[in-house]
């Protein structure tokens, strides 16, 4: 299995890294190299592998 799937957190991405999509509030989706989708905040310095909120499926949400 690729190591980036199994770290229990998502990368920070490089600054040579091209986001997928920026969103709102800071937000930008990217792609690891293995494929898998994670957001980060260029203005908290967070990432994560699920979407913000405020672009989340109701499903996603409960």
């Amino acid at each position: 299995m690729d190591e980036l799937n199994n770290r229990p957190f998502p990368p920070v991405p490089d600054v040579t890294d091209v986001p997928r999509r920026n969103l709102n509030n800071g937000w930008k989706e990217y792609e690891t190299e293995a494929g898998r989708t994670y957001f980060h905040n260029s203005e908290t310095g967070k990432s994560q592998w699920i979407p913000p909120r405020f672009i989340r499926t109701p499903a996603q949400v409960q």
